[in-house]
């Protein structure tokens, strides 16, 4: 197997390569059905592994003591599994213990106090209830109206920045997410998508089935010595827009539910990439030792004081379509 590394992932401050962690979503195998956004199967996460070498993987103390000591090497990589969803111990989980390999969770708490994070629920509607995704884009570009967004120059110069970041993205994926996370309010995104759930004759509970992990499924990964850390209660899209007192709000929340489980959190992963200055410092006051940004970009460092909350993480469904080829 030829294993290349795109220039995706190198580091845009300088020609060197820089460790970072691999960050995964989506799974499929056994009842969690596959989908056209990427999941991956287990085969896909071992041929990851591979890629990234299994001696090259730290756990997570390794990895924070690594950063903090400015030990870390090029070569070095951790494992990272955001959201908390059930597909992930399913199908994943048993090739990390086949390895003896352990992994960062970072977990939303909403779902374990009868909310549910819009961000996985709408996905698993727009994936497993239409034949494609471009079915969902039609219906929900036809409900929003035919307000010309392509024309529009800051439309342009968003999509610029974005498809440069993300060039896993359709042209069509960036569309949907200028509209949700910029032209939309959060009520008015969820309104449309709820009153299109209802429309198909489902409900937001129909969807939230088997969809996130159980307190006692956090236990049992804390308890075979996996990190859990923060994500935001609810994951909010574009965390960075709200006010000082809802962002405390989100990681207060966030940190008390993680602490039943496994003690003080120590490490986070901004939901969306989503952060700001303001953010960087509850985070801080919250103990948190390490966090991790949703891409490679190094150059666009809210604050470089707080580097170790913002270490680089690569898409592991972007590794595998880009770098993984027999």
């Amino acid at each position: 197997m030829l294993i290349m590394l795109h220039s995706s992932l190198v580091n845009k401050a300088s020609s060197k390569r820089v460790p970072y962690g691999l960050m995964f979503h989506h799974f499929h195998g056994g009842i969690h059905r596959a989908d056209g956004a990427g999941s991956l199967s287990q085969n896909n996460l071992d041929v990851l592994l591979e890629h990234a070498g299994i001696n090259n993987i730290l756990t997570p103390n390794d990895w924070i003591s690594a950063f903090l000591a400015d030990e870390l090497s090029p070569s070095h990589r951790c494992l990272t599994f955001d959201d908390g969803l059930k597909s992930q111990i399913d199908v994943a989980l048993p090739v990390l213990q086949k390895y003896g390999l352990k992994a960062f969770w970072f977990i939303c708490s909403a779902p374990y106090h009868d909310e549910y994070p819009q961000l996985d629920l709408f996905r698993k509607f727009r994936y497993q209830h239409f034949d494609t995704i471009e079915d969902y884009y039609h219906e929900f570009f036809g409900r929003f109206g035919g307000v010309s967004i392509q024309s529009n120059e800051s439309f342009k110069s968003w999509y610029k920045m974005m498809s440069a970041t993300y060039p896993f993205y359709s042209k069509n994926d960036l569309i949907y997410r200028y509209i949700r996370d910029v032209l939309l309010s959060p009520s008015e995104y969820t309104e449309l998508v709820e009153t299109m759930i209802r429309s198909h004759g489902l409900s937001v509970t129909d969807l939230a089935t088997n969809l996130w992990l159980t307190e006692s499924d956090l236990r049992s990964l804390h308890e075979e010595g996996h990190m859990l850390g923060l994500h935001s209660d609810n994951h909010p899209t574009c965390l960075s827009k709200l006010d000082e007192l809802h962002q405390r709000n989100q990681y207060s929340k966030n940190a008390a539910f993680i602490q039943t489980l496994s003690g003080q959190p120590i490490s986070m992963a901004h939901p969306c990439n989503s952060y700001n200055k303001t953010t960087l410092s509850i985070l801080a006051e919250l103990g948190v030792k390490i966090g991790f940004r949703s891409n490679m970009t190094q150059l666009n460092y809210i604050n470089s004081y707080y580097n170790n909350l913002q270490c680089p993480r690569a898409d592991a469904v972007n590794i595998l379509r880009h770098n993984c080829q027999s």
